[in-house]
Protein backbone atom coordinates (compact mmCIF):
# COMPACT_ATOMS: atom_id res chain seq x y z
CA UNK A 1 0.00 0.00 0.00
CA UNK A 2 1.21 3.46 -0.84
CA UNK A 3 0.26 6.61 1.06
CA UNK A 4 1.28 10.13 0.19
CA UNK A 5 1.59 12.75 2.92
CA UNK A 6 2.31 16.31 1.78
CA UNK A 7 4.14 15.00 -1.32
CA UNK A 8 7.22 14.21 0.73
CA UNK A 9 6.58 10.90 2.50
CA UNK A 10 5.58 7.49 1.28
CA UNK A 11 5.13 4.15 2.95
CA UNK A 12 7.24 1.44 1.40
CA UNK A 13 5.37 -1.84 0.95
CA UNK A 14 8.65 -3.73 0.92
CA UNK A 15 9.58 -2.76 4.45
CA UNK A 16 7.33 -1.10 7.03
CA UNK A 17 8.99 2.28 7.35
CA UNK A 18 8.53 5.80 6.05
CA UNK A 19 10.91 7.29 3.52
CA UNK A 20 11.38 11.01 2.96
CA UNK A 21 11.87 12.42 -0.53
CA UNK A 22 12.41 16.07 -1.28
CA UNK A 23 11.39 15.63 -4.91
CA UNK A 24 7.61 15.61 -5.27
CA UNK A 25 7.88 14.12 -8.78
CA UNK A 26 8.79 10.77 -7.22
CA UNK A 27 5.51 10.72 -5.33
CA UNK A 28 3.53 11.64 -8.42
CA UNK A 29 5.27 8.91 -10.41
CA UNK A 30 4.43 6.34 -7.76
CA UNK A 31 0.78 7.36 -7.62
CA UNK A 32 0.35 7.11 -11.38
CA UNK A 33 2.07 3.71 -11.37
CA UNK A 34 -0.39 2.08 -8.96
CA UNK A 35 -3.15 1.31 -11.46
CA UNK A 36 -1.07 -0.24 -14.21
CA UNK A 37 -0.89 -3.93 -15.00
CA UNK A 38 1.18 -6.56 -13.28
CA UNK A 39 4.90 -6.09 -13.93
CA UNK A 40 7.68 -8.60 -14.38
CA UNK A 41 11.22 -8.15 -13.08
CA UNK A 42 14.34 -10.25 -13.54
CA UNK A 43 16.89 -10.41 -10.74
CA UNK A 44 20.23 -12.17 -10.57
CA UNK A 45 23.02 -11.99 -8.02
CA UNK A 46 25.80 -11.81 -10.60
CA UNK A 47 25.89 -10.16 -13.98
CA UNK A 48 27.16 -13.29 -15.69
CA UNK A 49 26.88 -14.55 -19.24
CA UNK A 50 24.39 -17.22 -18.09
CA UNK A 51 22.05 -14.71 -16.45
CA UNK A 52 22.21 -12.43 -19.51
CA UNK A 53 21.43 -15.41 -21.76
CA UNK A 54 18.46 -16.43 -19.62
CA UNK A 55 17.09 -12.87 -19.52
CA UNK A 56 17.46 -12.46 -23.30
CA UNK A 57 15.72 -15.77 -23.98
CA UNK A 58 12.84 -14.92 -21.64
CA UNK A 59 12.43 -11.44 -23.13
CA UNK A 60 12.50 -12.89 -26.65
CA UNK A 61 9.98 -15.66 -25.98
CA UNK A 62 7.42 -13.90 -23.76
CA UNK A 63 4.85 -12.02 -25.80
CA UNK A 64 2.81 -8.98 -24.70
CA UNK A 65 5.03 -8.24 -21.74
CA UNK A 66 8.19 -6.34 -20.88
CA UNK A 67 10.50 -7.92 -18.36
CA UNK A 68 12.62 -5.31 -16.61
CA UNK A 69 16.05 -6.22 -15.32
CA UNK A 70 17.03 -5.13 -11.83
CA UNK A 71 20.77 -4.45 -11.58
CA UNK A 72 22.59 -7.60 -10.52
CA UNK A 73 23.43 -8.01 -6.87
CA UNK A 74 21.90 -4.73 -5.69
CA UNK A 75 18.89 -6.05 -3.81
CA UNK A 76 16.28 -3.37 -3.36
CA UNK A 77 18.57 -0.37 -3.06
CA UNK A 78 18.16 0.86 -6.62
CA UNK A 79 15.63 3.40 -7.98
CA UNK A 80 13.94 0.70 -10.08
CA UNK A 81 12.86 -1.04 -6.87
CA UNK A 82 10.57 1.93 -6.14
CA UNK A 83 8.31 0.74 -8.96
CA UNK A 84 7.84 -2.72 -7.42
CA UNK A 85 4.37 -3.35 -6.02
CA UNK A 86 2.83 -6.16 -4.08
CA UNK A 87 1.71 -8.80 -6.55
CA UNK A 88 4.36 -8.08 -9.16
CA UNK A 89 6.39 -11.03 -10.43
CA UNK A 90 10.11 -11.37 -9.74
CA UNK A 91 12.06 -13.98 -11.69
CA UNK A 92 15.06 -14.98 -9.60
CA UNK A 93 17.93 -16.47 -11.57
CA UNK A 94 20.11 -18.62 -9.32
CA UNK A 95 23.27 -20.44 -10.35
CA UNK A 96 24.39 -22.25 -7.20
CA UNK A 97 23.97 -22.67 -3.46
CA UNK A 98 26.14 -19.64 -2.68
CA UNK A 99 23.72 -17.36 -4.52
CA UNK A 100 20.71 -18.89 -2.76
CA UNK A 101 22.37 -18.28 0.60
CA UNK A 102 22.97 -14.64 -0.38
CA UNK A 103 19.31 -14.32 -1.36
CA UNK A 104 18.25 -15.70 2.01
CA UNK A 105 19.37 -12.38 3.49
CA UNK A 106 16.84 -10.66 1.20
CA UNK A 107 14.08 -13.23 1.72
CA UNK A 108 11.83 -10.84 3.65
CA UNK A 109 12.00 -8.35 0.77
CA UNK A 110 10.58 -10.96 -1.63
CA UNK A 111 7.57 -11.91 0.54
CA UNK A 112 4.95 -9.71 -1.12
CA UNK A 113 5.92 -10.65 -4.68
CA UNK A 114 5.13 -13.62 -6.86
CA UNK A 115 8.46 -15.36 -7.28
CA UNK A 116 9.63 -17.68 -10.02
CA UNK A 117 13.01 -19.30 -9.50
CA UNK A 118 15.08 -20.32 -12.51
CA UNK A 119 17.99 -22.57 -11.50
CA UNK A 120 21.04 -23.12 -13.68
CA UNK A 121 21.74 -26.42 -11.94
CA UNK A 122 20.52 -29.33 -14.07
CA UNK A 123 20.08 -31.71 -11.15
CA UNK A 124 19.77 -29.69 -7.94
CA UNK A 125 20.06 -31.54 -4.67
CA UNK A 126 17.36 -31.51 -2.01
CA UNK A 127 19.20 -28.93 0.10
CA UNK A 128 19.24 -26.40 -2.74
CA UNK A 129 15.57 -27.03 -3.53
CA UNK A 130 14.58 -26.70 0.14
CA UNK A 131 16.34 -23.33 0.34
CA UNK A 132 14.53 -22.22 -2.84
CA UNK A 133 11.17 -23.31 -1.42
CA UNK A 134 11.62 -20.90 1.49
CA UNK A 135 10.86 -18.07 -0.95
CA UNK A 136 7.38 -19.55 -1.55
CA UNK A 137 7.88 -19.44 -5.32
CA UNK A 138 5.08 -19.97 -7.81
CA UNK A 139 7.41 -22.25 -9.72
CA UNK A 140 10.98 -23.59 -9.57
CA UNK A 141 12.41 -24.30 -13.02
CA UNK A 142 15.57 -26.34 -13.45
CA UNK A 143 17.12 -28.70 -15.93
CA UNK A 144 17.65 -28.39 -19.64
CA UNK A 145 14.25 -26.75 -20.21
CA UNK A 146 14.38 -24.26 -17.32
CA UNK A 147 14.06 -21.18 -19.53
CA UNK A 148 11.20 -22.65 -21.58
CA UNK A 149 9.38 -23.64 -18.38
CA UNK A 150 9.87 -20.14 -16.96
CA UNK A 151 8.47 -18.62 -20.17
CA UNK A 152 5.45 -20.94 -19.98
CA UNK A 153 4.77 -19.96 -16.36
CA UNK A 154 5.07 -16.24 -17.15
CA UNK A 155 2.68 -16.56 -20.10
CA UNK A 156 0.19 -18.50 -17.97
CA UNK A 157 0.37 -15.81 -15.27
CA UNK A 158 -0.23 -13.15 -17.93
CA UNK A 159 -3.21 -15.05 -19.31
CA UNK A 160 -4.72 -15.47 -15.85
CA UNK A 161 -4.16 -11.80 -15.03
CA UNK A 162 -5.77 -10.61 -18.26
CA UNK A 163 -8.89 -12.70 -17.54
CA UNK A 164 -9.39 -11.10 -14.13
CA UNK A 165 -8.69 -7.51 -15.21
Amino acid sequence: MLCIFRDMYFFDALSPRWHIFCISEVSCCLISDMNTRMKFYFYSITNSAQSNRVLNEIQRDVKNCTIMEMPAGTGFIVPLSLTLRSGDVVILHVQDMKEVQFLMGLKDDFECFRNIICLEDREPDNVLLSFCRQFSPRYIAYGDNAVQETVAVVEKMLAGYSKTN
